[in-house]
């Protein structure tokens, strides 16, 4: 039995157009939005895909299979066993599946394998909540979860596909259900007819010579409300360099009110940390990662040179190529894990230390800083910045935080902590943020 495992929530009730996909915000309802790939698979040996979900309260659970090929390349005779196969089922499927182990499946999809049953084509109806069987069309299931049943089930349902068909196909994968987190996939945006496009449309300052940066969808098309939602390194970026310095925010700081979602939107973001006194060289670039699927991925950067107290700009004629030189650096940040280490109750407690200058508050928030936690190479745990440094102490020079993780080492174990892994924030030494030690249990 082949299996691919894959966990995908997310927070916007989506509805799908010929020409893109448009998106209602509500916060109550989670909602899976991933490109999967299924390879050859028949009655006896299908290709199975799992995604665990945890339902927060009764309510419908919504999925929706969509080939990105309409036509689906799907040879079939017939009377003969069908394409796909949906189900909603329990996790009871699974031997051994104790709460631990669901929790770490929901939280670490990538890393943490459930132990399996060997699943045929046939599972026992009693497992079974929901079933539709999918041949050449675009199926829907939609499973109603009432009050008895979700405290029977506790929220634990398992979305199972299979597929039977002896080619590689492609497809769209959408997931709504009852809950609050939120993942998205941007290769959705390939398959769309039209594609937004961000431009940076001008460089100028504010009264107070602040540096402020103009940003316009050009495109055809909205920018997918899924991308307000990503996080740490696979978020979108809006990166400001003057004098060999970079300066970075993230989606959704430079646009809290989503105004690019539209076409021909323009929002202007305040570098407050950024004043310009001088006739000064900047570059500002938009997506420098290119995330967002966008109809041109070579106009995101501008180069021009703007005088203080001046708000026109003129572009160099310099290619965009051309890094631009350190005259004199100020001290930067410097973030570190200075020690890993186990409370009396064998808990891992994380001291972290701003060894260099102050952080920029913009970049100190939900979006941008994460503790990466991994035991014997496997991720354990992945902390937001209100997890352990609430009140912000760390953006302040030589400011440390001691954070009980919570997490009990119940066995010997390589721990290993990482702060900044994305280098979002830019750093004195980029090559100190992370730490591992060999723990044992006293």
């Amino acid at each position: 039995m082949r299996y691919k495992l894959i966990l995908s929530i997310s927070i916007c009730i989506i509805m799908i157009f010929s020409g893109g996909l448009m998106a209602a915000v509500d916060n109550d309802v989670a909602v899976v939005h991933k490109v999967i790939t299924t390879h050859r698979g028949n009655w006896d040996n299908p290709y199975s895909i799992f995604y665990p979900i945890q339902l927060e309260k009764p309510g419908l659970i919504s999925v929706r299979f969509r080939p990105v090929n309409p036509e689906m390349p799907i040879r079939y005779r017939p009377g003969s066993p069908m394409a796909f196969k949906i189900h909603i089922v329990s996790p009871d499927i699974f031997v051994d599946m104790s709460e631990n182990k669901w929790i770490n499946w929901l939280e670490n999809i990538e890393d943490t394998y459930p132990e399996m049953r060997r699943i045929r084509s046939h599972i026992f109806s009693k497992y079974v909540y929901e079933s539709v069987e999918i041949k050449d069309t675009v199926r829907t299931i939609n499973y109603p979860v009432d009050s008895v049943e979700f405290n029977k089930s506790n929220g634990k349902y398992v979305i199972y596909l299979k597929s039977m068909v002896p080619e590689t196909v492609e497809s769209i994968f959408i997931i709504n259900y009852p809950g609050s987190r939120n993942d998205f996939d941007p290769e959705v945006d390939k398959y769309r007819s039209v594609h937004p496009d961000l431009v940076v449309e001008n460089i100028t300052l504010d009264k107070n010579n602040k540096l402020q940066v103009h940003i316009k969808n050009i495109g055809q098309a909205s920018v997918n409300w899924g991308y307000w939602n990503l996080k740490g390194e696979k978020a979108v970026t809006l990166i400001a360099e003057i004098d060999g310095r970079k300066y970075g925010v993230t989606l959704p700081v430079f646009d809290p009110e989503q105004k690019l979602r539209e076409q021909n939107n323009t929002v202007i973001y305040t570098f407050d940390k950024i004043e310009i006194n001088n006739k000064t060289k900047v570059k500002v670039t938009v997506d420098k990662s290119d995330i967002l699927i966008e109809k041109n991925e070579n106009n995101n950067e501008k180069i021009i040179e703007i005088a203080a107290n001046s708000f026109e700009v003129e572009d160099p004629k310099i290619s965009l190529n051309i890094g631009l030189q350190n005259s004199g650096l100020k001290s930067e940040p410097d973030l570190i894990v200075k020690s890993i280490n186990l409370s009396e109750q064998n808990k891992i407690i994380i001291e972290l230390e701003n060894i260099g200058s102050s952080i920029d508050k913009n970049l100190w928030n939900e979006n941008n800083v994460i503790l990466k936690l991994k035991k014997d190479g496997s991720i354990w745990s992945n902390v937001y910045k209100s997890g352990f440094d609430p009140e912000n102490k760390l953006i302040n020079s030589g400011a440390k935080v001691i954070f009980n993780t919570g997490l009990e080492l119940n066995q010997e174990a390589l721990i290993e902590a990482s702060i900044d892994e994305s280098d979002i924030i830019e750093e004195a030494n980029e090559n100190n943020n992370i730490m591992d030690m060999f723990m044992q249990i006293p």
